[in-house]
């Protein structure tokens, strides 16, 4: 958990909403990765099914959603 004065390399962008959350940055960042992480489940589920598009699409739009929430989580 990161306290105030302390190192965060991750995005803050919802600092805003803490105070109205009650969580930590750092665990609020965690807690919208995981719900878009559960949202996009169900697009690469319907729009992109493997008898749609190739596997290599699939896993290109994974891959590339992972970096972002990573990102967006944890920092450079």
């Amino acid at each position: 958990m990161v306290t105030r004065g302390e190192f965060y390399a991750g995005s803050r962008l919802l600092k805003d909403f803490v105070p109205v959350v009650g969580l930590p940055l750092d665990q609020l960042n965690f807690l919208v990765c995981q719900t878009v992480g559960l949202l996009l489940a169900i697009p690469l589920r319907t729009v992109l099914s493997p008898t749609r598009v190739s596997s290599q699409v699939r896993l290109t739009v994974e891959l590339v959603a992972g970096i972002a929430l990573t990102v967006f989580c944890f920092g450079q």
